[in-house]
């Protein structure tokens, strides 16, 4: 998700009105809990494209209790909070397109939802500071700082699974 808040941050220049659908269309993939997903998925894109695919997650049945959305396959997961900027960023770019189009009054509540989730449930601890739950969703996927902790998580058998990209 934060891929297409920086990509309408880019867009601005070409097309505020694509920039402003990119940050709508991703809101519209919002869970019931405030979360905005790290991954929407394309329906048109076949589920052995990408890894983890929709099946992997299955959102719209594991994620019902939580609002995750029916009719959209998403991640469980989600990406450091940049789409509050990416969208004030758009709005100040075309300010009277956006207030002609309603553009931040309807991300307002949307973004103020992801917040809320942010930093009310995914406070475990207490302490004003919201939990990583997943590698992916520090925006270090890759991160020496992983290495420790994930050192022991139980790899899979070799040859149990297969790379969609390869």
């Amino acid at each position: 998700s934060w891929d297409s808040a920086f990509i309408a941050i880019g867009l601005r220049h070409l097309s505020v009105r694509r920039a402003q659908r990119e940050l709508e269309t991703l809101t519209l993939a919002q869970w019931g809990d405030g979360r905005i997903p790290h991954i929407v998925f394309n329906p048109a894109v076949p589920l052995g494209a990408y890894f983890p695919s929709p099946d992997f997650w299955r959102s719209s049945r594991a994620g019902a209790a939580l609002g995750a959305p029916r009719h959209i396959e998403t991640s469980g997961i989600v990406q450091p909070p940049v789409h509050a900027l990416a969208t004030w960023l758009v709005h100040r770019f075309d300010p009277a397109l956006s207030r002609r189009r309603g553009f931040l009054e309807r991300l307002r509540p949307r973004l103020a939802a992801w917040h809320d989730y942010l930093t009310i449930p995914r406070d475990l601890g207490g302490g004003g500071l919201t939990a990583v739950v997943h590698p992916w969703e520090a925006g270090m996927d890759n991160s020496p700082a992983w290495d420790a902790p994930l050192s022991r998580v139980e790899p899979a058998p070799a040859g149990s699974y297969r790379r969609a990209d390869l």
